[in-house]
């Protein structure tokens, strides 16, 4: 840097000197903020993470953040040159908006509440030699579950005449979901729940209750849902007369897989869905795919029945109006003008029309 004795003492030339060290210092500037951020880089790759994860940074470069502004520079540059002045424009970029924290939702009405009280030792409620006055309480609230095992014990009271010693009065015993069984209805309705609403098998189910200290039998198990199931059959009757008697029905069929017994090997089955528009639905097994269970089911049905066109459940009818529908093993539209079949299945859906 030159002397005070070397520098000009002609204003204007001070100005052309002070103006090129500043130039001279913007670049510098520039350049000392692409080394420090290539030594970042650097530093993060040597002794950082190593992970592909990680945002890329972008070197920091003057005016970059000016490119959408283009033209309002371009005016405040010609304005500047009319009047002889000089500035600097500044863009600030906006504030994300800070997301509002979701409420936590409120528990549920209808479960009970335990309360447990911890209160502060008598002695350590001393201040300034005279006892604290309570204030409140801070309540925290969490979910808590509880599965365990009781025996319920049913005594039903017994009177006799003591007069003629023969009369004997015994107090009408409750209903039971199954007479003489080993477990309660509260356990039924559970067993139910997990086995064909969790799908969780027998085998799981008996180390479960083995953990709580209760030794149930596959066979136990098995065996109350097949004694359930049959309780079931008026329901099950009523709920097929009311699908019967509808004006509207779907019918499709899926193949299971019979698990391997004594008698010899696993063997292939069908369920077969029959369902209204309402949602209502009623599921048939079948060891066949033929036509019997069509011919039980749709006994009664008079109205028109959606199915994808399988020849097993055109039974009683007296119209068929082919429409577009998904093709079940495709599982792709078919368009009403094909006709093509595959495995004894016409692959355009149809709604055909049943007589008694």
């Amino acid at each position: 840097m030159a002397n005070a004795h070397e520098l000009p003492d002609d204003i204007e030339a001070l100005k052309a000197l002070l103006l090129a060290e500043r130039e001279k210092s913007s670049t510098l500037d520039t350049r000392i903020a692409q080394l420090e951020h290539t030594i970042h880089l650097y530093s993060k790759w040597l002794w950082g993470p190593r992970t592909e994860k990680r945002a890329p940074e972008v070197a920091p470069t003057p005016g970059q953040a000016h490119l959408p502004f283009v033209e309002l520079l371009e005016a405040a540059q010609r304005v500047a040159d009319q009047h002889g002045a000089q500035g600097s424009l500044e863009v600030t970029p906006p504030k994300a908006p800070r997301l509002k924290s979701k409420p936590r939702r409120e528990f549920p009405a209808h479960l009970p509440v335990a309360r447990t009280v911890i209160d502060v030792p008598e002695a350590e409620r001393v201040c300034c030699d005279k006892p604290m006055a309570p204030m409140g309480e801070e309540v925290t609230r969490e979910l808590e579950r509880i599965e365990l095992a009781i025996v319920h014990e049913i005594a039903r009271k017994k009177y006799c005449c003591r007069v003629c010693q023969e009369h004997v009065l015994l107090a009408v015993a409750p209903t039971r979901a199954l007479d003489k069984a080993l477990l309660g209805s509260g356990w039924l309705a559970t067993l139910l729940v997990e086995r064909f609403g969790n799908h969780m098998p027998y085998n799981r189910l008996e180390k479960k209750y083995g953990s709580e200290g209760v030794a149930l039998s596959r066979t136990i198990l098995c065996r109350s849902a097949c004694d359930l199931g049959e309780r079931f059959e008026p329901v099950y009757a009523a709920l097929c007369g009311e699908l019967a008697a509808d004006d509207v029905l779907f019918a499709d069929e899926t193949g299971v897989v019979v698990q391997e017994s004594r008698a010899g090997a696993r063997k292939n089955a069908q369920v077969w869905l029959y369902a209204n528009k309402h949602g209502d639905c009623v599921f048939d097994y079948n060891e066949s795919r033929g036509r019997d269970s069509p011919e039980r089911m749709l006994k009664t049905f008079t109205g028109y029945l959606h199915d994808d066109g399988y020849v097993a459940l055109c039974v009683n009818v007296a119209e068929t109006a082919f429409a577009s529908e998904f093709s079940v093993e495709g599982r792709r539209m078919i368009s009403r003008d094909q006709t093509t079949k595959r495995r004894g299945r016409s692959s355009p859906g149809c709604a055909t029309r049943a007589h008694g």
